[in-house]
């Protein structure tokens, strides 16, 4: 099962990576919503007709890999209504609503956050509560659940939705950022930002970021990674978050830790191998 789900995971990677390029932002949304669900339904089809060598199994896909796919329907879903409802409305009213996506995030943690400390696994009881399908209990979800069928368990959706909203915490600050922008701005610095703006995953930003700390190409290397991360974040018009913890969670990855990189690498040379 994990070699098909890399195969899966790969090729939803490619394709969010290709609509990044897409500069309409609700037909990119769109788009990518519409891959993550290809995805599931794909994953959907070969969990029907396989069969797990063992709880243990069971448990590793759906602790550890169930939820980076579904944690993109979530954020997907959730950006898609934003930006889409951002039409509509006052940049102000817009400001509002970025800050009740925020509360509501917040809310979640309220309710859920001792069960989603949990959801990392190691205590054989909560494993067997939270990642079989044969797990019991009398959960409390939010209205995303309609999505998840009977081939899928209520601690994959904690943590795809834990996932979804470090993402989606990280998109609404960048947007107010970008709000509370001055107004008054000369000329080069109006073109500046209408051409250069990051449009690719937050995490992305701080992987390449990190990793141009890392080889010192800034200042002659002199320059911290709190001035590298924070002024090229703004130069982009992105908020890096909280970084330093994004940074761990980077290292932690059990597969491909610089996958973005990797992608970058492997996009040129396809690139170059044309010329």
């Amino acid at each position: 099962m994990t070699g098909f789900f890399d195969r899966v995971l790969g090729q939803l990677g490619a394709g969010l990576t290709d609509m990044g390029n897409e500069t309409n932002l609700i037909q990119r949304f769109a788009g990518c919503l519409k891959l993550v669900k290809d995805a599931i339904a794909e994953l959907k089809e070969e969990l029907r007709n396989y069969s797990f060598t063992g709880k243990e199994e069971e448990i590793i896909y759906f602790r550890d890999l169930a939820p980076k796919v579904y944690s993109q329907l979530f954020y997907y879903m959730k950006v898609y209504a934003v930006e889409n409802y951002r039409r509509f409305i006052s940049p102000e009213r817009f400001r509002r609503v970025l800050q009740e996506e925020m509360t509501r995030i917040d809310e979640f943690y309220g309710r859920h956050g001792e069960l989603v400390q949990r959801a990392p696994g190691g205590n054989s009881f909560w494993d067997d509560c939270l990642y079989t399908r044969q797990g019991y209990g009398d959960w409390w979800v939010e209205k995303e659940v309609m999505y998840i069928d009977e081939d899928f368990t209520i601690g994959s959706y904690w943590v795809a939705m834990n996932l979804a909203n470090a993402e989606l915490m990280r998109w609404l600050k960048a947007q107010l950022a970008e709000l509370d922008r001055p107004v008054a701005e000369d000329a080069r610095d109006k073109e500046r930002k209408g051409k250069l703006l990051w449009t690719a995953n937050g995490v992305d930003l701080v992987e390449l970021v990190y990793a141009l700390h890392l080889k010192g190409c800034l200042n002659n290397g002199q320059a911290t990674l709190k001035d590298t991360m924070e002024g090229l974040a703004a130069f982009l018009g992105a908020d890096p978050g909280k970084y330093h913890i994004t940074i761990q969670e980077i290292a932690r990855r059990k597969i491909s830790p610089t996958k973005f990189l990797k992608s970058l690498m492997e996009e040129l040379q396809r690139k170059l191998d044309e010329m």
